[in-house]
């Protein structure tokens, strides 16, 4: 069964093994043979668990191999699941119906999201996306810098 909200690798480790021991991300990190940086990365749920990652915290902490990835795979379909959601619930409140696990629900009929074209049209509209996804998508395209500020060429 699925976890609701599973952890994030890095939350689990920090919860299971650094904090209950007092040990700071510097020494662990050392036990493992990583940059601190890196580590502190996984631990903040900045970066997920490399295979490599993997391989060292699972002799370090006696951990199965296959346990690291498929905590990772959990939480990364979880934070999809809930960015999903979120777009349908968004598309609820503008068609002024109720949002029912990823239905929308009216008095005269049930429609699909994906069937009736609505999701389409959100994924396209930048009204509709979420803050932090027009942000992301706004700084791959350069428009802005990882601060959040406009980024100006000499061409402006």
């Amino acid at each position: 069964m699925a976890m609701h909200n599973p952890p994030h690798p890095g939350e689990f480790i920090a919860e299971t093994y650094t904090e209950p021991f007092g040990l700071s991300c510097r020494c662990s990190a050392s036990k493992l043979n990583v940059a601190a940086s890196t580590l502190n990365r996984v631990l903040k749920k900045q970066s997920g668990i490399s295979p490599e990652m993997d391989l060292r915290l699972s002799k370090i902490l006696g951990r199965s191999p296959e346990g690291w990835p498929s905590m990772q795979d959990n939480y990364d379909l979880s934070i999809e699941d809930q960015d999903l959601t979120d777009h349908f619930i968004q598309a609820g409140k503008f068609l002024k119906v109720e949002v029912i696990d990823h239905l929308i629900i009216s008095d005269e009929t049930y429609h699909s999201f994906v069937d009736s074209g609505i999701f389409k049209k959100l994924q396209a509209s930048e009204r509709w996306i979420l803050p932090y996804k027009l942000k992301e998508r706004y700084r791959n395209e350069g428009k802005i810098n990882h601060y959040g500020l406009k980024v100006y060429s000499l061409e402006d």
